[in-house]
């Protein structure tokens, strides 16, 4: 029987990161090797199975330090971006897996020179149908490249940043199939009375509200026609399945940056 994977988890007391904990310890192929938290958080130091209600489990919560990571095979970042830049330093060549989004150009050239000696995958989005989607969506807008592209993104109340990672990937793929860049092409929002549509723009549109866990609706349309392709997150587990299954299958990759489409066979 093959041993457990050794799953570390940097951002471990937040949204997504709880969930990773709770999957993570109910499944015998898994176990759980590091649970890291923001210097400073109250979690620090404290059984994690209190925080998840589970009863001691003899595993606290840490925060960055030399060696954290040495019990882990890879590890799962769904932190915030200053914590991932920090981290970085302490995770020696282990594979890495991030969904935080928001990233300085620091933090991204630093990433580039992790993935020379490990395997990193970095995705917005860990929902495979998302994933699915941004492949459609790429097809889509190259087949009809004289059609006009709007974005809407729809997320909870409490999403800090505006648009959604995922919206902007959907906006990259959609504007590099046809041959541009999305800074050249973008269009946030609109207001006023001087907004006539220019052919080649795609718009993208942030909507905060409720409790939604992310909804995102690419419209494709001419003046006879319009192809709506959407996708909508029902539970944050779904980003949670895609994380795990991205870890492991990273663990037997080669040092380099891959995409859930390398893991996916969609590239």
């Amino acid at each position: 029987m093959n041993a457990a994977l050794r799953v570390g988890v940097l951002g471990a007391t937040g949204r997504v990161g709880t969930l990773l904990l709770r999957e993570i310890i109910s499944k015998e192929s898994l176990s759980l090797g590091a649970a890291i938290t923001r210097s400073g958080s109250k979690h620090i130091g404290s059984d994690i199975g209190t925080h998840l209600g589970t009863g001691t489990l003899g595993l606290c919560f840490q925060p960055l330090a030399p060696n954290c990571f040495d019990h882990c095979d890879v590890v799962i970042d769904f932190s915030m971006p200053q914590g991932l830049e920090k981290a970085l330093p302490f995770l020696g060549n282990t594979p890495l897996v991030s969904g935080t989004t928001g990233l300085a150009d620091t933090t991204e050239a630093a990433l580039q020179i992790y993935a020379h000696t490990a395997p990193l995958l970095t995705a917005a989005n860990f929902s495979t149908g998302v994933n699915v989607l941004l492949a459609l969506v790429a097809q889509a807008a190259k087949a009809l490249d004289d059609y006009e592209i709007e974005i809407v993104e729809t997320h909870h109340r409490y999403k800090k940043d505006a648009p959604s990672g995922t919206a902007l990937v959907l906006g990259k793929v959609a504007a590099e199939a046809r041959g541009h860049t999305l800074e050249s092409v973008v269009c946030h929002g609109r207001e006023g009375t001087s907004n006539t549509r220019k052919a080649e723009t795609i718009g993208i549109h942030a909507v905060r509200m409720g409790q939604v866990v992310g909804e995102h609706t690419v419209s494709i349309a001419n003046d006879t026609e319009i192809l709506t392709l959407s996708h909508s997150a029902q539970q944050r587990s779904t980003f949670v399945d895609g994380a795990l299954r991205a870890a492991q299958w990273l663990v037997n990759q080669s040092p380099g940056r891959y995409t859930m489409a390398d893991m996916l066979g969609l590239s």
